[in-house]
């Protein structure tokens, strides 16, 4: 079959995008006291990061813009884990917007790169639908930033704060949806 390489990374995209929320949700009870809890999530996130970059290496076989997003992909990992490690205050700020556009241009890219395939292969709904979700998911992380700058101003940083964590939410079921149907295109 033609394009197996994309097929494939972005089938393994599509599970990297589950073992994180599903880290997440882990870690979360793991905040709440439940160390076990945390620990697996905290697994299922790294194990995620690791499928992610190698679904993007994966596609990047038979479409150069899921090299670029595996560019950013790594790019999120090394600045998510030095965030964890090294964050708070002015650092923490930096890190966390260098991983939001990290993240914002890695997912983008996977959008752009599932829009070329699904081009070539011939499905133009395909196409238009992956290139619009490019758009919105762009956008989005363009306002997370905004909002993330805002998280640290006083008086108005929790409100931001908030917005950010819905917005980041939406953003995620957006990718993850486009995942889903780009899987289901071959």
């Amino acid at each position: 079959m033609q394009y197996q390489n994309a097929q494939n990374g972005i089938k393994r995209l599509f599970s990297a995008q589950i073992l994180e929320i599903v880290g997440m949700v882990l870690v979360l009870f793991g905040l709440m006291g439940m160390l076990v809890f945390g620990l697996v999530g905290t697994v299922l996130c790294i194990l995620g990061f690791v499928r992610n970059i190698l679904g993007t290496l994966e596609a990047a076989k038979d479409d150069e813009k899921f090299r670029t997003a595996s560019f950013f992909a790594i790019g999120h990992a090394v600045f998510y884990l030095a965030g964890r490690f090294f964050g708070g205050g002015i650092l923490g700020l930096i890190l966390g917007l260098g991983n939001y556009v990290s993240m914002m241009l890695s997912a983008g890219f996977v959008a752009l790169g599932i829009s070329s395939v699904a081009s070539q292969i011939g499905n133009a709904e395909m196409a238009e639908y992956a290139n619009g979700r490019a758009k919105i998911i762009m956008i989005l992380y363009a306002v997370i930033l905004v909002g993330t700058v805002l998280g640290a101003v006083p008086g108005i940083g929790e409100i931001a704060t908030g917005a950010t964590a819905v917005l980041a939410l939406v953003t995620f079921i957006i990718y993850i949806l486009l995942l889903r149907r780009g899987q289901k295109m071959f």
